[in-house]
Order: C-alpha cells, then structure tokens, then sequence
C-alpha cells in the first residue's frame, strides 16, 4: 500500500489523459472537473495493490463519466434553449494532455455529433478511437464481451461518418474566414459573407436562458445573413472582437465591458465554406475567460 501524497503524485501524472476523456464524455470542463475528482477520492479510498495504477484510474474515470453522462443527457432535456458544449480555451486544452495542434475530437461540430451517440457507444468509441485502448480492456471496463465491444464501436463510427464528420481542419484557412466574418460584422455588407455559407448552413446559439440570444435554429444563408446584419453589425461593429483558440480552433469572442459575453465558431465543409457557426452566450460557460 502506498501513502497518500504518492497516490496523489501518481494521480496528478495521469490527470491530463483523465481530463481528456471526461471532457470529450461530457462535453463541459466542469463536469468533467467533477468526474475526475470522485475518480481522485475512490483512488485515495482504495487500499488494493493496484499493478497499473495509470489503468485503474482510466477505468474508474470511465465508468464515473458514463453514469454522470446519462444524467446529464436527462437534465439537458430541460435545458432552455439550444445546448453547446463548454468551450475551452488552449491552455486547458494543454491540460487535457494535448498539444496546441488541431484536435477534430475536441471541435464543437464533433462533440455535437457524439452527443448524438448512446452514451456506451460514446465511451467505446472514445476509449477506442482516442485512446486506442484494445478490445480486451474495452470489454473489461463496459461488462461486455468483445464482440459486443466491437459491435458499440462499429455502430458509432458508423454514426459519425454518416453525418459528415472526419473532414481536416487548417487553422490559417479558418483565419482567413473568420476575417471576412469580422467584416461583414463590421460593415454590414453581406456580399462577401454570402459567398462563405453552404446553402443549408445553421447556426446554433446557447444561451440557457441566462442572456439574450436567438432561441431557436437558424437555417439557410438568407436567416445566417440577417443576423449578422440586423443583430451583430449593430451591437459589434465598433470592435471589441479578438480572435483567439478555442478546443483548438480559431474562434471571435466578443467583450462587452471588458467581460467575455460571446463566443462564435465555425464548422466548414470541405471546400471551407461554412456549414454552422456556433454561437455561445451562457456566462456560465464563458466565466473563465474573463
């Protein structure tokens, strides 16, 4: 048995992989905060000789988030409004282990499409695909067998490259629009804008019933436009706009007395033209920008 300050020493070495995976289970820092912390307080309660400490604890964070998810998936059911998930910014992102590259599994549009998953395939598909953890372990800490492992993984791949996800990211090409972006804000000219948007783009705004916010999808270039127009070039054209990274895409916040009160993102296609812009105006969700 080891003391107490070695077992924290060991947890803290492998909490950015745990961050990382309660994150992309839950979709919010807090959450996954919280989940990672009862994994710390069942590791400190554990008095089994535990040979592979780093796997122990990858199991227990698993299982944790997978219950913590179906409660949460019941609970966004009452959310006010359209749900994003928390954005974070890229010195977390470091926290969570990875590099400041672009990471797809962490995108806004990603994370959305795995919210659409049961919350078991969403865990074996993380453990597999993210973590490349092999069937043997998958089986162990799901309570299935492998097949049935296999099977879980097959259905959310599936899922995920039937709703478009998989295309690459570049972050200077996101730079350049997210230029224009600005402009239209800027100008209120919507020309160049237009010719940015798929013809079925949408955007999402998350506001849960804490700010004002667009409260429903907006669908189609002619409604993405208006906005812009009629809602941002008003109240953000004299500035306050700073590009910044967020879940390792380039992203516009804007400040409104010096606090963070909007985010906007992008999802394109693969001939970089956007499909969503993603919108977020919970404070809750913004706080740590500030």
């Amino acid at each position: 048995m080891i003391d107490a300050d070695r077992r924290t020493r060991v947890f803290l070495e492998v909490k950015p992989r745990l961050m990382g995976l309660a994150y992309r289970m839950l979709g919010s820092h807090a959450d996954a905060e919280d989940a990672v912390q009862d994994t710390y307080v069942k590791w400190l309660a554990n008095r089994d000789v535990i040979e592979n400490a780093g796997g122990w604890l990858m199991t227990v964070c698993s299982r944790v988030s997978l219950d913590r998810l179906k409660v949460l998936k019941r609970e966004r059911e009452r959310y006010v409004g359209p749900w994003l998930p928390e954005p974070i910014g890229d010195g977390r992102v470091s926290r969570f282990g990875e590099s400041f590259e672009y990471d797809e599994t962490l995108s806004t549009a990603f994370m959305l499409m795995m919210d659409k998953l049961s919350a078991r395939e969403r865990l074996v598909f993380i453990l597999r695909e993210i973590f490349d953890y092999p069937y043997t372990d998958i089986s162990e800490i799901m309570g299935v067998s492998e097949a049935g492992g296999r099977k879980l993984f097959s259905r959310a791949k599936q899922r995920l490259e039937r709703d478009g996800v998989g295309h690459q990211y570049d972050a200077a090409h996101a730079s350049v629009m997210l230029g224009h972006f600005v402009e239209a804000i800027k100008t209120g000219e919507m020309k160049p804008l237009e010719a940015m948007l798929v013809k079925d783009v949408e955007l999402i705004a998350d506001h849960g019933g804490k700010a004002v916010a667009v409260d429903r999808l907006l669908h189609g270039p002619m409604e993405v436009m208006a906005f812009v127009k009629d809602v941002l070039h008003p109240n953000w054209h004299d500035g306050g706009q700073m590009k910044v990274l967020m879940n390792g895409e380039v992203a516009l916040i804007y400040r409104h007395e010096g606090v963070v009160v909007s985010c906007v993102r992008f999802a394109f296609d693969e001939e970089w033209r956007v499909r969503s812009v993603f919108v977020m105006r919970n404070p809750d969700k913004l706080a740590q920008f500030d």
